[in-house]
């Protein structure tokens, strides 16, 4: 596979071998947020229904200008055109800028055969190929090409800077792993090679090679600087079942992917020579190509008939406790915080708008946040945070897949999949309270803040803002507060006072009394009038309850909040006679 970052959008190709043909995707930043998105053309068959190694004829021995047979190998040049390791037809082929010959998917340039209908030859020369692999340009010199079935790779200079029909059938000027181009044979030595897979290389034109049947990677010195055949290599990294292999042009670090399972991160060459360790493993399904977009994510190519995109991780973290372990719920209020880079430069809050509400789910200082692919409504966006509330439709069981995207490219900042819950309990806090404590965001029956000037008397009712109550009946739209009178939580929870609990609903203005014989109610739980995401519970002090900074805790559906032996504090308010 392969990105084509010369234009405005960035295509990528995927080869298909099996079904002899590629496959282009016309703007690969989409694709993530689309998993299953169809090709938008194909290359080598007539459709995206045939899949025949030259489909003309269905014969290994027909090829043509237009077809394909197992092909593996994909490069994009400067301008755009497609250069592809045409294995099973010994050769490679150039298709000029294909999305802009769309219906017309010609070969222009074919190598490793006198012309575009020669079928496949055994024999080694300069001349011939006869399983072409991997595909790399050595800086502005010229193109390498592994040769699998002969054990070498090739090198065939540019003409003027590039190549033209007149290149056709042209002879390679070098070989690596071989002493000459008429040997094929097997070599553990570091001017030979094994069934060699992808190629790539570094800004300075060094070529790096997957030897695959030695298990290593093989890294030479420049073209300029290297015989015409018998090259010792430069440097020889030990990597148990690589096969793809990618150089950052911008970073020079080198990822090297493991058949058994993983794709491991190296440092550039001057770092690596001296210090030949991985610097990160992560883990995939039997990688066999790997490559990296405009931004630096990584794109695995696995065996098991799929691609699939690595992007920088975020975490999304209930916006009342912080809780790393703890899942979220539907209109639960969240916040990410982005691991290892930052979500642009910009900041603004929806507050800050002459109409804040609804909460906007299009954008934010150009940012989008999707749960489940649906467009979550946004409080606030920073270079190092988002706060969100989760969308109604999220689910309640497993996890929910949360994307970052910033709208006026398409590029997709980060993603990972969060826990998910009916409910998500969490009280928000305000500022310490001292020994261990902090202060619930509690406000008093007389409309005023709680806090240590501001104490509720008790038999007197106190609001908590919490979060995460989870689904409601006749919810408001997402972003939005109630329009037509108050929205109760499905249940009531239980709140803890000091050492004491209400957890009775008041019916009717029935009373209900504790233990202690005290008047104890929850009045209201359910959505906040002013706030989305908010979790508003109105509740009675009960008559017992100890002057001073009580403890306040809640209890939903058997799930607690934001609980000291977690968070490390205690959630107080305070109380008078």
């Amino acid at each position: 596979m392969v990105i084509d970052s010369t234009g405005d959008t960035p295509h990528l190709y995927v080869s298909d071998p099996n079904n002899h043909r590629i496959l282009g995707f016309r703007d690969v930043r989409k694709l993530p947020t689309k998993p299953g998105t169809g090709a938008d053309i194909v290359i080598g068959q007539p459709d995206l229904a045939t899949a025949l190694c030259n489909y003309h004829s269905g014969d290994i021995n027909q090829p043509t200008q237009d077809s394909l047979c197992h092909p593996v190998g994909l490069l994009v040049d400067g301008a755009g055109n497609l250069y592809v390791a045409d294995r099973d037809n010994g050769r490679v082929l150039r298709f000029p800028a294909p999305f802009s010959h769309q219906g017309n998917q010609q070969a222009d340039l074919v190598l490793g055969k006198s012309n575009f209908v020669t079928p496949p030859i055994t024999d080694a020369s300069s001349r011939n190929m006869l399983a072409p692999y991997g595909l790399a340009f050595a800086g502005n010199r010229g193109l390498l090409v592994s040769d699998q079935a002969l054990n070498r790779v090739l090198f065939f200079p540019f003409n003027n800077g590039g190549f033209t029909a007149a290149d056709n059938g042209t002879a390679a000027t070098k070989v690596f792993g071989q002493p000459d181009f008429s040997t094929s044979k097997v070599s553990t030595s570091d001017t030979g090679m094994a069934g060699p897979h992808h190629l790539s290389s570094d800004t300075d034109g060094r070529p790096y090679v997957t030897d695959s049947g030695n298990n290593r990677v093989l890294i030479f010195d420049t073209i300029l600087n290297t015989p015409a055949a018998g090259a010792h290599a430069s440097f020889v990294l030990p990597a148990n079942g690589a096969q793809g292999i990618f150089v950052n042009s911008n970073t020079g670090e080198l990822w090297v992917t493991d058949t058994s399972g993983s794709v491991r991160k190296y440092p550039r060459f001057d770092q690596l020579i001296f210090n030949p360790a991985a610097t990160a493993t992560i883990p995939s399904n039997s990688p066999v190509a790997v490559a990296q977009d405009q931004y630096g994510d990584l794109i695995l190519a696995e065996a098991f008939n799929r691609v699939t995109f690595y992007y920088p991780a975020l975490s999304a973290l209930n916006a009342a406790s912080f809780q790393k372990d703890k899942p979220l719920a539907p209109n639960a209020i969240a916040s990410i915080f982005p691991a290892g880079i930052q979500f642009g430069k910009d900041s603004a809050s929806a507050f800050d708008r002459p109409n804040p509400l609804p909460l906007p789910s299009d954008q934010l200082a150009d940012i989008q946040v999707t749960v489940n692919g649906t467009p979550a409504p946004l409080y606030f966006v920073g270079p190092t945070q988002i706060n969100f509330v989760v969308p109604w439709n999220a689910p309640t069981t497993g996890t929910a897949d949360i994307q970052v995207t910033k709208v006026s490219t398409g590029q997709l900042l980060a993603a990972s999949s969060v826990a998910m819950n009916t409910v998500a309990p969490a009280i928000f806090v305000t500022t310490s309270a001292g020994s261990g404590a902090k202060l619930a965001a509690v406000i008093n029956q007389d409309g005023t803040v709680n806090d240590a000037t501001h104490p509720v008397k008790r038999g007197d009712y106190i609001s908590i803002y919490a979060t995460g109550q989870g689904p409601v009946s006749s919810p408001p739209a997402d972003g939005d507060i109630p329009r037509n009178g108050l929205v109760a939580s499905q249940g009531t929870p239980r709140v803890f006072i000091g050492a004491d609990f209400t957890d009775q609903v008041q019916l009717q203005g029935t009373e209900q009394r504790n233990a202690n014989g005290d008047v104890n109610f929850v009045a209201f739980s359910g959505l906040s009038p002013s706030f989305p995401g908010m979790w508003q519970i109105n509740v009675r002090i009960p008559m017992a309850t100890a002057p001073g900074p009580a403890a306040l805790g809640l209890l939903f559906n058997s799930f607690p909040d934001n609980t000291p032996a977690v968070t490390g504090y205690r959630i107080v308010f305070y109380v008078t006679q």
